[in-house]
């Protein structure tokens, strides 16, 4: 497990963790806080991500994910679940994100989950 804590720019920091620790493949879930967020939303038809940027609080109460290689580079694939104080949620393909109170993230380390580009979707998706 790994915390985040109040103010930390989310996705660098998961990724400091990754090379620290010599993780190249990994599944991870979690759940905390976000003080604002940048998510998408990948179009099929145009193959491209229509990209918002949020601004909160909010609660994350569901943020999954995985680490994988792709063309011999870390590739992180995040969505996560945003709720806001009227109890509305939303969500998509994380971007980018400020932790709020908290973030707590469980790490389960996997072996060689790779991505490969398919040229029906234009995604890399995993090659297992």
């Amino acid at each position: 497990m790994i915390v985040f804590k109040k103010g930390e720019d989310f996705i660098p920091a998961l990724k400091r963790y990754f090379q620290k620790h010599k993780i190249k493949s990994a599944s991870f879930f979690g759940l905390g806080g976000f003080l604002k967020a940048e998510l998408a939303f990948y179009d099929l038809k145009t193959r491209k991500y229509n990209e918002k940027k949020f601004d909160g609080p909010f609660e994350v109460p569901s943020l999954v994910g995985n680490l994988a290689q792709a063309e011999g580079k870390d590739f992180m694939h995040i969505h996560a679940v945003l709720g806001k104080k009227n109890f509305q949620a939303f969500g998509g393909h994380l971007l980018s994100a400020t932790v709020g109170g908290t973030l707590e993230l469980t790490i389960l380390p996997e072996a060689g989950l790779s991505r490969k580009l398919d040229k029906g979707t234009g995604l890399r998706l995993l090659n297992i």
